[in-house]
């Protein structure tokens, strides 16, 4: 029934019938969008001058982020996701520790462990603001879903909360200007700076969520005048938190921590804990599943796992990578996991058919050390410690059945 409503909709439920029958049409149609005639899924490979550090879709799909750094200078670039084609460029000093969209994707933010912080207008490719307004030492950074605020947390306990404003130069060029509302210094109970290691903020713009090297974890409440105040502290893992998740809806959170478990808290009542996985390997990432029903988990035995969050149990096991899981994603509609690894695969797994995984060999030689998909679900994006960007699959490109 949904090949019905595709592009050329005649073949691809015949080939849907030869590889699968008469079921699990939604996975056969992911692998037949994903063949090219020379039998490779990879429409475009993009080389940049060192190890990628982040990328990102923009939330139309329409544009593709990467930072990569080379030690001294990291580069963004922005890509045509359509053809793979540069359509801007620029450098920041230092390395690059994050880029993000805005919810509404019109602004980029781009920030450097050197303190550079950047926005981008991704309608003229303009930049909004550039300045050196951190310290060495921030390691993540979030802007709301209107671009109106940003937060930036810092290794050594530094929490920055600012505002963007809006204004027009006298030549009539739109910029943001750099505002903080407050910091704050967190420490632990004995009076050391909290060092942080990831930050995210809720779908609805009402919370904030920080996780530390040590385990500890906190959740503020966002007012966009008042600022941060703290809502709940969140104490269970005892080592670095490297992974947070926030539902849909904003009412939880599933936190990845060294320490070989994965806990979901219910952040809208008491901050308590409702559950809590235990791997006898490192979790290295987690992401909610779009109904809030499931978490996927990267781990370092080379497995994804896919967990129930209401009974407490693994619900699926994929694998396995020959190295350990770097990044885990469900596709929007949730139907589809992918997993990128050490190893330098790309694996895209069906939900509904644990057996259907289609395997993308683009990094050989080195590791894939990120992943995003894009909004409708066909294409999805790696970048790998080479430099190397590939785009694979979906309905756009010459290359494409």
């Amino acid at each position: 029934q949904q090949a019905s409503n595709m592009p050329d909709a005649s073949s691809v439920a015949s080939e849907a019938a030869r590889i699968v029958g008469d079921v699990e049409v939604d996975v056969a149609w992911f692998k037949y969008m994903n063949k090219t005639q020379l039998g490779d899924p990879c429409v475009q490979t993009i080389k940049c001058n060192g190890p990628i550090e982040a990328v990102a879709y923009s939330p139309d799909g329409r544009r593709i982020a990467t930072g990569s750094s080379d030690g001294f200078v990291g580069k963004v670039t922005i890509w045509d996701a359509r053809n793979a084609t540069e359509v801007s460029s620029y450098t920041l000093p230092g390395n690059l520790t994050s880029i993000c969209f805005s919810g509404d994707g019109k602004l980029l933010l781009n920030i450097s462990n050197e303190g550079t912080v950047l926005i981008t207008d991704m309608i003229s490719l303009k930049e909004r603001a550039r300045d050196i307004i951190a310290d060495t030492w921030i390691s993540s950074g979030a802007i709301t879903i209107d671009g109106k605020k940003m937060i930036l947390v810092s290794r050594n306990g530094v929490i920055n909360m600012w505002d963007l404003p809006v204004e027009q130069s006298g030549g009539g060029q739109i910029f943001n200007r750099y505002v903080k509302m407050f910091e704050i210094q967190d420490e632990d109970d004995e009076g050391r700076p909290s060092p942080m290691t990831c930050v995210a903020i809720s779908p609805n713009v009402k919370r904030v969520f920080i996780g530390m090297s040590g385990g500890l974890c906190k959740v503020f409440e966002l007012s966009m005048t008042e600022g941060l105040s703290v809502l709940h502290i969140l104490s269970g893992h005892t080592s670095v938190v490297c992974g947070c998740s926030f539902s849909a809806d904003g009412a939880r959170v599933a936190t990845a921590s060294l320490d070989h478990t994965l806990k979901v808290w219910d952040v809208q009542r008491g901050g308590k804990p409702l559950n809590s996985f235990t791997d006898p390997t490192e979790v290295r990432s987690c992401h909610f599943s779009p109904d809030g029903t499931f978490v996927a988990v990267a781990l370092d035995s080379g497995l994804a796992e896919v967990l129930d969050i209401a009974s407490g149990k693994t619900m699926m096991s994929f694998g396995r990578h020959s190295g350990r899981v770097n990044s885990v994603m469900f596709a929007p509609n949730g139907k589809f996991l992918i997993s990128g690894g050490m190893d330098g695969l790309c694996k895209v797994w069906g939900i509904q058919d644990m057996a259907s995984a289609e395997t993308f060999q683009g990094h050989p030689d080195t590791s894939i050390t990120c992943i995003g998909y894009s909004a409708d679900g066909m294409e999805l994006v790696t970048g790998g410690a080479d430099g190397s960007i590939k785009l694979w699959g979906g309905q756009r490109g010459k290359e494409l059945m």
